[in-house]
């Protein structure tokens, strides 16, 4: 609690000092997720971001041309591709079971951001006089305080507010009409590698279904792997699967331990995008609440009004024009 307190207090303090990038930076001390205090005297100019999440968020803030290195597999990232193609001439410097130090050195950075599984490689950044910021984005909460996080070490606290603002009004438009729903329909969701995979308790995709109007069947699942006959017994009315799968609907389809489900039938979808994964803990989870919510409700809420604001979020953030074919829903 005392914790929480404290990241109020000095964001709410922060707020009187950031108006725009750079602009009376006078200087910000904060908590990060891994507990470190962090003090940040000048705005960070050359940034490395060790996680594909921290550095969505870069690029939300308008900071791609301050990355000199990121997270490695850059060209899996259709995003990437399409917002900020020079990314992919970026070292690779890291994944989220490791850093490379001597080549992050090499970079030249004043602030280096790293996943909560990297919390002990801080300590060698900072020995040699490197900002570090460690992240752990996977709730709605830590997503907001990751961006103020950053936002705070780059002078760009206004852009971080204004992100957070597009996400909690837009969360709060699909709330204010599922949340009057009084029969909600079951939902499975599995994970990447397999469709006997799901997520395990806590995690961002169970709370985005209990957003959109849905009950995640999942939810209270502690590990990942669900047998066929659990998935039986459960017998959700909707079968979603992430955007990233290494599988298709054909091979759930021809699966004979699982193809007795009514719900493949008629609802079985895949989570959009083929621009990046809005059923995870990257800066497009709202939209991603709001596609469930069009797709378990669609007397509330229209693919169309889903691609209009997916057009307003890449615009407004990324600076990206869009079209349907990007996301493929």
């Amino acid at each position: 609690m005392k914790r929480i307190i404290s990241f109020v207090l000095i964001f709410i303090f922060s707020l009187g000092l950031f108006s725009c990038k750079d602009e009376n930076f006078t200087g910000v001390t904060f908590v990060d997720h891994a507990g470190r205090t962090v003090a940040i005297s000048e705005p960070a100019k050359r940034i490395v971001s060790g996680y594909y999440s921290s550095t969505t968020l870069c690029l939300t803030l308008g900071l791609k041309d301050n990355l000199v290195a990121i997270e490695q597999k850059a060209d899996t990232r259709n995003l990437y591709k399409q917002a900020a193609p020079e990314l992919l001439e970026l070292p690779g410097v890291s994944t989220k079971k490791g850093i490379n130090f001597e080549e992050t050195l090499n970079c030249n950075p004043d602030l280096v951001i790293l996943p909560l599984t990297l919390k002990d490689e801080a300590k060698k950044f900072e020995d040699v006089g490197i900002n570090v910021i460690v992240v752990n984005p996977e709730t709605r909460e830590s997503i907001k305080e990751a961006i103020s996080f950053i936002g705070m070490a780059t002078g760009t606290l206004q852009k971080a507010n204004d992100y957070t603002d597009f996400n909690d009004e837009l969360i709060d438009e699909i709330n204010s009409k599922t949340s009057k729903i009084t029969d909600l329909p079951k939902v499975y969701i599995s994970s990447t590698s397999n469709y006997l995979n799901t997520f395990s308790k806590g995690y961002l995709q169970h709370k985005l279904i209990s957003i959109a109007g849905g009950i995640s069947v999942s939810k209270e699942v502690v590990g990942d792997e669900v047998s066929p006959e659990q998935l039986l017994e459960w017998n959700p009315e909707y079968f979603f699967y992430v955007a990233d799968a290494t599988y298709s609907n054909e091979n759930i389809l021809a699966d004979s331990k699982i193809n007795s489900l009514e719900c493949l039938e008629k609802n079985l979808y895949q989570v959009p995008s083929k621009l990046e994964n809005w059923d995870a803990n990257n800066s497009s989870y709202a939209l991603g609440a709001l596609w469930m919510a069009a797709t378990l409700h669609p007397d509330l809420f229209t693919l169309e009004y889903v691609f209009e604001k997916a057009q307003e979020f890449y615009l407004k953030f990324y600076d990206l024009e869009i079209n349907r074919e990007m996301l493929e829903f």
